[in-house]
């Protein structure tokens, strides 16, 4: 379904209305309450989950003394950051560790400063906007123009007019345009939250993990 279909499923088969939106560009009242809606659940969703068609690939490219490098301008958040697997470094296959800002300021401390980054952290933005991570090790130059790449969920613009696509299920965006209506009205009760994450669990299963291992110094 598209943005207009959408609006009017809710309009229609949840709130039961007779009249139906006909163009988002222009529409007022409880039809654009509900674009609104659908709009922040697809962000909330951006945000928990992962799905087929939020997932892309990239590529950083390490330049000696380079401790921080701009991710992709569609980025929203990055998942996981790896070396390819015929990567040899003292035989083995080196593994980068993407954390939080404690655990990288813990290893930051470690003497040794220039080599293979093996450990990356959300740095902010750059001038441009888009999203920065840095590094650690520096790269030292006999990893200069090695890649590091990326996977990442990619960031998805609101829904404004008709034809405009959202990225996860029908179902999944209809019930959560819906409950979000019903969360300001203040009727949406526990049991009504409970079985809305139990259905966004059955069609997106890959949810983010809450919390991640701690790198022992032993495995660096």
């Amino acid at each position: 379904m598209n943005a207009l279909d959408l609006v009017n499923a809710v309009l229609r088969d949840k709130l039961k209305f007779s009249n139906e939106a006909g163009d988002l560009s222009v529409v007022t009242g409880e039809a654009r309450s509900i674009l609104r809606a659908l709009n922040e659940i697809k962000d909330e969703l951006l945000e928990r989950h992962e799905f087929p068609s939020t997932k892309k690939k990239g590529t950083l490219t390490l330049a000696t003394g380079m401790d921080t490098y701009p991710l992709a301008s569609d980025v929203n958040r990055p998942l996981s950051f790896y070396y390819a697997r015929d990567f040899s470094v003292n035989a083995a296959y080196p593994k980068f560790n993407y954390v939080g800002d404690d655990e990288f300021l813990d290893h930051e401390g470690i003497n040794t400063t220039e080599g293979l980054p093996y450990i990356g952290r959300s740095f902010g933005q750059d001038g441009s906007g888009h999203k920065v991570v840095q590094v650690y090790f520096v790269p030292s130059s006999g990893f200069n123009g090695s890649s590091l790449y990326y996977d990442y969920v990619r960031s998805w613009p609101d829904a404004a007019a008709n034809a405009d696509l959202f990225p996860f299920p029908d179902s999944v965006m209809i019930e959560g345009a819906f409950m979000k209506r019903r969360s300001g009205a203040g009727t949406m009760s526990t049991e009504d939250f409970k079985w809305f994450n139990d259905l966004v669990q059955q069609h997106i299963r890959n949810t983010v993990k809450g919390t991640r291992k701690r790198i022992p110094y032993r495995d660096i």
